[in-house]
């Protein structure tokens, strides 16, 4: 069985328990999901997005894609602005419309001391250890037929794709990445044989939009490449008068305020936990076996395998 984990606070892992009774049939965990300009890294999307502009050139070439109809090179043929500043304004109107996505992490490494030390409350904290949920495909998540209007609607949805760190072969390593993009740019190559000319730029921009909103919040640096990160990335809805009633904010450690949305998921994904290495194993173990009663939540109760000490 393959598995994601989840780091966290002891805190926060009480929190968690207590949402089952708040959600949608009481037997999900609702999580916070982060608005993904919030994050620890500075770069976020904004480096996928470039690494993006490097795929959809290398697809194009793949498939000997007509130069005027080329998304990659949108902006130069267009503007005498650098692709960089066209890349800025683009980013700058995804956030400023609420289009941005939102993401909860997990990671593949387990019982990993780095993890512990980063998001575990320096191993006082919990790992949460989840059956991996894969119901990702493109055509559930994003409303091509928006695209003809330079927007785009994506729907609720709970898939995950794991983190690429700086690499440019992304397209090539996971078949599932593959069919999204491919489903999008044939959608968007079937709209272009009716086009005018002078109609070609929206469904070029729309469809470079939702390009950004599908694939570029699973890109990062290398600097983070150590994390393997496996990440759900959900974007906000809206309601039948355009506005946003998702939408959430709190107090984050260090005094920000962050936007977050909700997210549920199934209690029957969580395999097991993991106390982390510098918790009280013994008494943590007896509440947490408390806690299972309380809130009818099953899974097993494990501990860190890591000798260290605060020293």
């Amino acid at each position: 069985m393959e598995r994601v984990y989840h780091y966290t606070t002891m805190d926060a892992f009480l929190g968690l328990l207590e949402s089952v009774k708040k959600s949608s049939d009481k037997k999900r965990f609702i999580f916070r999901a982060t608005n993904i300009f919030f994050l620890n890294d500075p770069s976020e999307f904004i480096h996928g997005q470039k690494i993006l502009m490097e795929v959809l050139k290398r697809l194009e070439y793949e498939k000997s894609i007509n130069y005027d109809l080329c998304i990659s090179n949108l902006f130069k043929r267009h503007s005498e602005k650098r692709e960089e500043d066209w890349q800025e304004i683009l980013i700058d109107t995804i956030y400023e419309q609420n289009e941005s996505p939102f993401v909860i992490s997990f990671s593949r490494n387990e019982d990993s001391l780095p993890m512990w030390l980063n998001y575990g409350d320096y191993g006082k904290g919990i790992c949460l250890a989840f059956a991996e949920y894969r119901s990702r495909f493109c055509d559930k998540i994003i409303n091509l037929s928006k695209i003809s209007e330079a927007k785009i609607d994506i729907f609720d949805s709970l898939g995950t794709y794991d983190v690429y760190y700086d690499e440019k072969d992304i397209v090539a390593k996971d078949s599932l990445l593959r069919k999204n993009i491919e489903t999008i740019y044939n959608y968007y190559l079937s709209q272009t044989k009716t086009l005018q000319p002078n109609e070609l730029f929206n469904i070029q921009l729309g469809t470079l939009r939702a390009f950004s909103e599908v694939i570029a919040p699973y890109i990062k640096t290398k600097e983070y490449e150590s994390e393997r990160e496996v990440r759900l990335a959900k974007s906000i809805l809206r309601d039948k008068n355009n506005k946003v009633s998702e939408l959430e904010f709190r107090c984050n450690a260090k005094g920000h305020l962050v936007p977050y949305i909700n997210v549920e998921i199934p209690t029957r994904q969580l395999d097991f936990v993991r106390i982390g290495p510098l918790a009280d194993k013994y008494l943590s173990t007896k509440v947490i076996e408390m806690m299972k009663k309380k809130y009818d939540v099953d899974f097993d109760v494990r501990e860190s395998e890591i000798k260290f000490r605060d020293y």
